[in-house]
């Protein structure tokens, strides 16, 4: 399998149409993105991973990136010190949530409404009121508010923010934030990931510790959201599957790529399987 046709861009995700309604150009930069799965190299770089956006991203209209006055934005860090997505019992786990809190001890924060809680230490927590309707969260969800408040350490802190999630009320948002030197912290972060992973891969015996490396860089790589969009598709579509290429693995047509942004390890070593497995 040395190219890639329109029907097995539909046998990866039928949903993807309904992209190019909002941001025309999609499935034309997707198809030509998807040549790069085919790429061989024996370290993966970061380099490659801003190739693959520049690609996938190149005369797409209506992207985020319209949004931060950039006339070119194919493959460039961002420079913005925040970017955020909504969490959802398809996109999160309980476990995934705390993998997050347990990685990104300084960086991350989780958002309900217009209310914060930003994680300082795995430790110490503290919710910081943004704006007035902070009143009327405490008021229409007491029990998560006091939960989120007395919550001694990471494990009780994402049992807290997924229970509110799968109770359907409202929307969580993850955001990866970077206060300042953002996009030397992003690259310094993105080649940390690569590196641990371009080890991990060199001695990786098994098929299973080989995915089971691709998993955890992927799921990384996705949490850091280096782009002002497009992360999904160049880094959980393309290069997920320009490692899987290379290491001499099925290609895996992911239902929901966005499985990525905050489910666990293990739920996504096992959901790379069972794409390997269409």
């Amino acid at each position: 399998m040395e190219s890639i046709k329109l029907s097995d861009i539909i046998k990866f995700n039928t949903g993807w149409f309904l992209l190019e309604l909002s941001e025309p150009g999609y499935i034309k930069g997707l198809y030509r993105a998807f040549q790069c799965i085919f790429e061989t190299h024996e370290r993966l770089s970061l380099d490659y991973v801003c190739k693959v956006h520049q690609v996938a991203t190149d005369g797409v209209a209506n992207t985020n990136h319209r949004l931060h006055d950039y006339s070119k934005r194919g493959g460039k860090i961002r420079t913005n010190p925040e970017i955020r997505f909504g969490l959802s019992r398809s996109n999160a786990s309980e476990q995934g949530i705390y993998e997050i809190l347990h990685r990104w001890s300084s960086t991350t924060k989780f958002q309900i409404i217009d209310w914060d809680i930003d994680q300082t230490t795995p430790a110490q927590l503290r919710a910081g009121v943004t704006w007035e309707e902070t009143d009327e969260v405490k008021d229409e969800y007491p029990e998560f508010y006091q939960q989120v408040l007395s919550a001694k350490n990471n494990e009780e802190l994402a049992k807290a923010l997924f229970q509110h999630i799968i109770s359907e009320r409202k929307h969580i948002y993850y955001a990866s934030c970077q206060t300042d030197d953002i996009r030397h912290k992003l690259i310094t972060d993105a080649n940390t990931a690569i590196e641990t992973y371009n080890t991990s891969i060199a001695d990786a015996q098994t098929p299973l510790s080989q995915i089971s490396a691709i998993a955890l860089v992927i799921n990384i790589l996705e949490d850091i959201h280096m782009f002002d969009d497009a992360n999904c598709r160049s880094v959980c579509m393309i290069t997920l599957n320009n490692l899987l290429y290379n290491c001499g693995l099925p290609l895996a047509f992911i239902n929901d790529p966005n499985r990525f942004d905050a489910k666990s390890h293990i739920e996504l070593v096992e959901t790379i399987i069972e794409g390997s497995a269409v």
